[in-house]
């Protein structure tokens, strides 16, 4: 087994050439990315449209619950998505959710309009029924 081994390490020259030199210009590279002030940590999200996590999550709650405030979707956002994006202020937060839910909201309001007209229907229809 040992000799089988040996002639599998020899036959594809282990330990590679160059591994000193390739792990230095890989380390080099690192310091480098890293010293660049545009890539140390800076992710700041400019509009909603631009996660697709953020914009489900407030979509999906505002059409669970349409009286949820905007501030109790800004905590919301902030406790699953605040490490992801280190860079969000408060108020960075704060104005992204202001501009996006209105839309939702607006989107969302025919439908409940016509979902509760619809169950007002059912209402109706059932006390008819029972009368009869």
């Amino acid at each position: 087994m040992r000799v089988l081994v040996k002639r599998l390490l020899k036959k594809y020259k282990y330990p590679p050439e160059g591994q000193e030199k390739a792990l230095e210009t890989v380390m080099e590279q690192c310091n480098k990315w890293a010293d660049n002030d545009e890539n140390v940590n800076e992710r700041k999200l400019a509009n909603v449209e631009d996660d697709r996590d953020v914009r489900n999550l407030i979509f999906n709650r505002l059409h669970m619950d349409a009286d949820i405030s905007d501030a109790a979707l800004q905590r919301e956002v902030i406790e699953l998505y605040g490490d992801q994006y280190p860079d969000m202020t408060v108020n960075d937060w704060r104005h992204i959710i202001e501009a996006y839910t209105p839309m939702v909201r607006e989107a969302s309001r025919p439908k409940a309009k016509e979902i509760s007209m619809e169950s007002k229907r059912y209402d109706k229809a059932a006390e008819e029924t029972i009368e009869e």
